[in-house]
């Protein structure tokens, strides 16, 4: 990416430098790129034949051609931006025969071999200093701040304190992916899922080979319900774009829990069943199956029963509830841990104004080394999944961000956070496992579930934003 460096003895001399300096921008090759456009050609991919089969169980077209009972729904999660509190910045002290960096980076080796070859310098004449990074969740595994800050260093060969702006992060960020998602599915006489087909149509993730085939974090392909319905495939579309992707909070996940446990929540509906007893019945028997080869890592129905069963006793499931009020369930593996939410919400509809009375949470990671920490990943989790799942979304027009600073790009406000979260933790000797990104996932289909139990409405495009008022 071509730009311009102002360079100044302050902060505010430089802001106000940039200010006045005022260029006329060329826009290149993508002024077509839009948003609107990925709409179009989403929506055009899913009516396609010929998607990437990722994972095929039994024989889906076969059971669905045949069926007496089937339910079909589309559901759309748009991009969104990593937003952290602070904005990317680092600071290099570059001399003849060394550098000295200090950077908010998540990948400090990599950082380190990229400045040993920018700068022709052996890695050991480099001193890289990580600080504390003022927020993440992804955004720091790219170079291309530490790049710009190299160029500059190395023009005005002065040590440069170099940062961006929020209106650069939100403009310039590598965003979560869009994508459409088609879910059918089949049930037989008697109430059982017979099959399940899931067709992904997307950007890929990958931000410096946007238009490569998809790899595994497009979809989890043993991920469930894979291995509890006798037909089960997943479809993956390519849809091509410019626009700049990368990793977000909980990599492919955050955006596939939401399609996969709402569509779980309308199967429940349609069928007359219990969300919870329905999700139950499907684990079925304690089972463990392969969830990643290579990691040999392995994904457990006994598990992720007994953290629905945990959310759902401290939540009161069950219970009566006024009308406008609900409770929504959902659950999610993420990183060998197993996360359920449930959800309870208060609907006046008269306006539609949502209130999130409460997120009860239960945690399987196994062994908890800081209770403390688990407890705060999972409240943040909440935090940022509800702030992704009411208010954001980035849009393209003319190949340019619209979306440049919280005015428009909301971030969760006190008024809208939850008025009780409360997280329970599951005992076991297992293993330690991950908690930074697996409380997020399963957030928005909670919230989203919960809403429909709370009004009929069913949510199926993030974000929420206005969809609940009347009219």
């Amino acid at each position: 990416r071509e730009g311009i460096a102002v360079v100044g003895t302050s902060t505010w001399a430089v802001l106000k430098g940039r200010k006045a300096l005022n260029p006329v921008w060329d826009l290149g090759n993508n002024t077509n790129e839009s948003t609107e456009r990925l709409h179009g050609q989403c929506k055009a991919l899913l009516s396609r034949q010929d998607g990437e089969q990722v994972i095929d169980q039994g024989d889906v077209y076969r059971d669905l051609a045949g069926a007496d009972h089937t339910l079909e729904s589309i559901y759309h999660v748009p991009f969104i931006a990593h937003v952290p509190m602070e904005p990317v910045n680092c600071t290099i002290d570059l001399r003849e025969d060394r550098c000295e960096i200090w950077s908010t980076s998540q990948t400090p080796f990599a950082d380190l071999n990229f400045l040993s070859r920018f700068f022709e310098l052996p890695s050991d004449q480099i001193i890289l200093h990580v600080t504390r990074i003022g927020g993440g969740f992804g955004r720091r595994l790219g170079p291309d701040y530490i790049i710009e800050a190299a160029k500059v260093a190395r023009e005005v060969k002065r040590p440069v304190q170099y940062f961006w702006t929020r209106e650069d992060d939100l403009m310039f960020d590598s965003y979560r992916p869009f994508s459409y998602h088609k879910m059918v599915a089949a049930w037989d006489g008697d109430g059982n899922i017979t099959s399940w087909l899931h067709r992904q149509a997307g950007t890929s993730r990958y931000a410096f080979r946007p238009n490569e085939p998809p790899h595994g974090s497009e979809f989890f392909p043993n991920h469930f319900p894979a291995n509890l319905i006798p037909n089960f495939r997943q479809e993956y579309l390519l849809a091509v774009s410019n626009i700049s992707r990368s990793l977000i909070r909980a990599p492919g996940n955050n955006a596939l829990a939401f399609p996969v446990e709402s569509f779980m929540d309308e199967l429940a509906y349609a069928l007359d069943r219990d969300p919870l007893d329905f999700r139950l019945a499907l684990l079925g028997e304690d089972r463990d199956f392969l969830f990643d080869e290579e990691s040999g890592s392995v994904i457990s129905t006994s598990r992720m029963k007994k953290v629905l069963k945990l959310a759902a006793e401290k939540a009161g499931w069950g219970k009566a509830v006024p009308t406008g009020k609900g409770l929504g369930i959902a659950g999610y593996f993420t990183f060998d841990t197993y996360v359920a939410h449930v959800a309870e919400v208060s609907v006046d509809i008269s306006d539609g104004s949502l209130t999130i009375d409460r997120f009860t949470s239960a945690v399987d990671c196994g062994q908890v080394l800081n209770k403390v920490g688990v407890h705060a990943q999972t409240e943040g989790g909440i935090l940022d999944g509800l702030s992704a799942a009411l208010h954001q979304e980035i849009t393209v027009s003319g190949g340019a961000t619209n979306e440049h600073n919280f005015h428009a790009y909301p971030v969760l406000r006190m008024k809208d956070a939850p008025r009780e979260i409360s997280v329970h933790i599951v005992a076991n000797d297992y293993g330690p496992t991950g908690m930074g990104e697996p409380p997020y996932p399963p957030v928005a289909p909670a919230l989203c579930n919960a809403i429909f139990a709370a009004t009929g409405i069913r949510i199926r495009t993030l974000p929420i934003k206005n969809q609940l008022k009347p009219g």
